[in-house]
């Protein structure tokens, strides 16, 4: 398990991509519930447990329980997210964690394929 500053810009979104897959897998059993903010919030940590991070058997803590906030160290004009997107903020309305998760998820996904397509086309071009 490596620490978010020693990871590659690709692992940061695969990671953070896992988690929310993660977490809206896991909300389908919620799902009957209301959906209460600290079940997004226990669901986060419970999959940074098992991923070794947070409290794992070899520490290493995430910022915010957030891979785009470790890497960027709080700081959302370098979130990976914003990098693509400078409208990008994971407090959006649109498409809040805490509030509408599978939207959340879809957000990051599209931004991912966003920037794999940039650099695909940034090496094509060059």
């Amino acid at each position: 398990m490596k620490k978010v500053k020693d990871m590659s810009e690709d692992e940061v979104w695969e990671a953070c991509i896992g988690m929310w897959e993660y977490i809206v897998s896991k909300l389908k059993w919620y799902h009957r519930f209301i959906l209460d903010p600290e079940i997004i919030y226990h669901l986060k940590e419970e999959y940074l447990g098992k991923q070794g991070y947070n409290g794992g058997k070899f520490y290493n803590y995430i910022r915010s329980n957030c891979f785009f906030c470790a890497a960027s160290d709080v700081d959302c004009s370098t979130c990976p997210g914003a990098l693509v997107d400078t409208m990008f903020r994971c407090n959006n309305g649109t498409y809040f964690w805490v509030t509408k998760p599978h939207k959340f998820l879809a957000k990051i996904k599209s931004l991912n394929e966003r920037r794999l397509n940039e650099l695909v086309n940034t090496t094509t071009s060059t």
